[in-house]
C-alpha cells in the first residue's frame, strides 16, 4: 500500500511543483483563506487515484470534505501552505493519513521541492525517502527549537499573544513556518523539537501525529491528554519536553 501512496503523492507534487514555477493565482475562499488550481487539480488526482486503487475506502480532503461514520478512510490535505506557495516562498507539502477506528495506520507527507518523502507505519516506525528517522534528544526547553503557526483568519478572534510571548522567551529558537504538516514531520526527522498550534484541523495533524509517535515521539493537547482525532489544540514533541511546553502555554508561573 505505501509503495501506491509513495507514487500518488509524487504525481501529485509535479502538479504542485509545475504550478508553483508558473505561479498560479489564487483565489479567495474565506477570510483570509485561499485557494489555487494547485489544491483542486493535487485533490483531484489524489482521490481519483486512492479511490481506483483501494475501492471502497473514502478520501476525506481539505478542498472536498465529506461526512459520514466510517471506520477506514483516507484525510488529505493536497497543498497545506497554501500562503506559502501563493508567494513564492517554497515550503509547501502535501500530507495524506489512513485512519482506522480513529487511529493513523499509514501517513505520507512529500515535500515536492526538497524532493522528502516522510512516512510512516503504525507499529513499523518512520523514515524519510525510506531511512529511519527519531526525534531528537533535546531534554530543556531552552535548548530546543520550538514552532508553531499565528492563527490564521478564522482564529483572529481569539488570538492570545500571552503564549507566543512566553514561548519566544524560553526556548532557544521560535518558528513560524506556514505548513504545519511539515513541522510535524521535522519534530519525527528531530529538526524541530517541538510544535504547538491550536484551532487546527484533522487534515493538519493526522499524518503527523503518526509521524511523530511512531519516531519516538508524543502527540497531544494543551491539557497534557494524548492527541485524538477532532482535536484543535496540539502539542506534538520528542518524549522529554511536553510536560514544560505545555505548563509554558498553560501556564507561566509553573515554568
Amino acid at each position: 500500500m505505501l509503495g501506491e501512496v509513495t507514487a500518488i503523492l509524487h504525481q501529485a507534487g509535479a502538479i504542485l511543483l509545475d504550478c508553483f514555477a508558473r505561479r498560479v493565482p489564487a483565489q479567495d475562499k474565506g477570510f483570509l483563506d485561499i485557494v489555487t488550481e494547485a489544491d483542486l487539480r493535487a485533490s483531484q488526482l489524489i482521490s481519483e487515484q486512492l479511490e481506483a486503487a483501494f475501492p471502497g475506502i473514502e478520501v476525506h480532503c481539505e478542498e472536498h470534505p465529506r461526512a459520514g461514520s466510517a471506520s477506514r478512510y483516507w484525510i488529505l490535505d493536497p497543498l497545506d501552505g497554501t500562503k506559502n506557495f501563493c508567494h513564492g516562498n517554497p515550503y509547501f507539502c502535501t500530507s495524506l493519513a489512513l485512519i482506522e477506528a480513529g487511529q493513523p495506520v499509514l501517513a505520507a507527507t512529500f515535500d515536492p521541492v526538497r524532493n522528502e518523502l516522510f512516512t510512516a507505519l503504525r507499529g513499523e516506525g518512520a523514515a524519510l525517502n525510506g531511512k529511519p528517522i527519531r526525534v531528537s534528544s533535546v531534554s530543556e526547553l531552552r535548548q530546543a527549537m520550538v514552532a508553531s503557526g499565528f492563527p490564521s483568519g478564522k482564529r483572529h478572534q481569539s488570538l492570545d499573544p500571552g503564549p507566543f510571548l512566553r514561548m519566544a522567551s524560553a526556548c532557544r529558537a521560535l518558528r513560524r513556518t506556514g505548513s504545519t504538516a511539515l513541522d510535524l514531520a521535522y519534530v519525527a526527522a528531530g529538526r524541530f523539537d517541538a510544535v504547538w498550534d491550536w484551532g487546527l484541523e484533522d487534515w493538519d495533524v493526522a499524518a503527523g501525529w503518526l509521524l511523530v509517535t511512531e519516531a519516538g515521539g508524543w502527540a497531544g493537547g494543551w491539557d497534557g491528554r494524548a492527541y485524538t482525532l477532532g482535536r484543535k489544540d496540539v502539542v506534538l514533541a520528542n518524549e522529554r519536553l511536553p510536560r514544560e511546553v505545555i505548563c509554558l502555554l498553560m501556564d507561566p508561573v509553573v515554568v
